[in-house]
């Protein structure tokens, strides 16, 4: 059993921060960090807005490697947590112990309610460099035009996935239980704006439920709750995600509780960044936020809230959400800064040319807690500053 200082699971987005904070300011203690993707870290953002369009190789999005810090960096999946004994069991053998731990272990795709077994080179996800390039490869196999694709869900990866697509000529039908899909992020009138652009640009299919997945070795066909029947060559499941802690008895998928300096609740001397944290807001209603620059954001405030408890060091204070995202969908700017809440207050404004505009959200207390807009990039820069002012 190997002893380390602190320990971080997961080297993404949140756990590449945090081991890189450390360092940044001062630590010199012991380092472990437990990557379990054979690739190494990359930039994840970059999997569909890059590798899959061709952009970008998988090695061009690695992020920077750990090893030239005095990181102990180790190729391996954490299968189970010991909190009593601050132990972390690895699946090759072994394990290692620790004095605090980081958990950063990111998410994972939300899989499709309906059976897809059988449709393997049919049915993809669109998480990993390895889904990207393998859907790359099968849309290789004829012209775009030749190709029609189902796409299972119209959040932030399957509008996407349906806007370029859409650009290269592939025929597209988009699929979501929601009427209006990603209200949840950007709120009920840029949600509209994004629900006319996808009836403008593919064939829409919302408020529907799945209701079986079948296939041979040339198609897939989808069938919709209203009977509607769906046939492609390729099915993308995009059905958003759910965290990956089910190495440490979370089978559901349920998160890690923390409180604002990101320790985790139920774990002794552990602390929870990026899409595995779920957070509480003022009327303490849990969230999550599965971001890139929040998941590096989190993974930062988490290395300095450790150090700050076990070595005197400033106090980094409540984390806050105020990073944001931004969406391309059919040569229109989506973007959001800040974390929207339930049950948010909301105050939108028309800009000009005509078709832009802004929402912010505000909280109960009255404090701004995010904004978001369509083609209102500056607009948008300029309202970030004022985010969760009293």
């Amino acid at each position: 059993m190997t002893e380390t200082g602190i320990a971080i699971i997961g080297a993404g987005a949140a756990g590449h921060s945090a081991a890189t904070t450390l360092r940044q300011e001062g630590y010199q203690g012991s380092i472990t960090v437990v990557h379990a993707d054979h690739q190494g870290p990359y930039n994840r953002t970059l999997v569909n807005k890059a590798v899959l369009q061709g952009l970008l190789t998988p090695e061009q999005i690695a992020l920077p490697t750990l090893d030239g810090l005095g990181i102990n960096v180790v190729a391996d999946r954490a299968v189970a947590l010991d909190a009593d004994r601050r132990a972390v069991r690895l699946d090759q053998g072994g394990g290692l112990t620790y004095g605090a731990v980081i958990i950063a272990t990111g998410a994972k795709p939300r899989q499709t309610v309906v059976h897809t077994e059988g449709l393997r080179g049919r049915v993809f996800t669109i998480h990993t460099t390895e889904d990207a390039t393998r859907i790359r490869d099968r849309l290789s196999t004829g012209t775009p035009e030749q190709i029609s694709v189902t796409i299972l869900g119209a959040g932030f990866i399957g509008a996407e996935t349906a806007s370029y697509l859409t650009d290269i000529g592939v025929n597209v039908d988009l699929v979501s239980r929601d009427i209006t899909p990603l209200t949840g992020a950007v709120g009920q009138d840029i949600g509209q704006s994004i629900t006319e652009l996808h009836h403008k640009h593919v064939r829409t299919h919302f408020g529907r439920e799945i209701i079986k997945v079948s296939g041979n070795s040339h198609t897939v066909t989808v069938l919709l709750d209203d009977q509607t029947t769906l046939t492609s060559e390729i099915v993308i499941v995009a059905h958003g995600t759910v965290p990956s802690t089910d190495w440490i008895g979370n089978p559901t998928g349920g998160g890690i509780v923390v409180d604002d300096r990101l320790r985790a609740e139920t774990i002794e001397h552990g602390y929870a960044a990026g899409a595995v944290a779920v957070h509480r807001s003022l009327a303490g209603v849990g969230y999550r936020i599965d971001h890139w620059d929040a998941a590096a954001a989190q993974g930062a405030h988490a290395a300095r809230a450790f150090l700050h408890d076990h070595y005197d060091a400033p106090d980094p204070g409540p984390y806050v959400p105020t990073t944001g995202f931004a969406l391309q969908l059919y040569r229109t700017s989506i973007a959001a800064f800040g974390a929207l809440l339930p049950h948010s207050r909301q105050e939108s404004t028309d800009l000009e040319p005509a078709g832009s505009h802004t929402t912010a959200f505000f909280s109960d207390d009255g404090r701004m807690h995010a904004i978001a807009g369509i083609n209102a990039g500056r607009t948008l820069h300029s309202m970030r500053s004022n985010l969760n002012r009293p």
